[in-house]
């Protein structure tokens, strides 16, 4: 969960909304993030079927602008992978982390 207020979700709301668009009037994927937001826990981003990919420059800058809204340095986005079948070793994951100055580490 990321604190912010109203007007700043709403805002990265909007511009995930309009890239999404563009991506799709160009033929191209469509980013997977979801966003969900409360005034009392805040805001929560989420993805299905997430892949490295899906944090091009464009997403990270978006990401980086609520960062900086939110008063942060770093917002950081954990995954699990789940294999093809269930066994006790098909699950793993990990962080990628998206900086105030929209450069991303894995």
């Amino acid at each position: 969960m990321i604190q912010c207020s109203q007007t700043d979700a709403l805002q990265f709301q909007i511009a995930l909304f309009l890239y999404n668009l563009g991506l799709k009037t160009n033929g191209v994927y469509e980013h997977p993030f979801e966003v969900r937001y409360n005034d009392k826990e805040g805001l929560f981003i989420y993805a299905e079927d997430l892949i490295e990919e899906n944090f091009d420059s464009h997403i990270c800058q978006i990401i980086s602008e609520l960062t900086t809204a939110a008063g942060l340095e770093i917002i950081e986005f954990t995954y699990c992978v789940i294999g093809e079948g269930f066994s006790s070793r098909s699950h793993f994951g990990g962080t990628i982390e998206i900086y105030s100055d929209a450069t991303m580490k894995k």
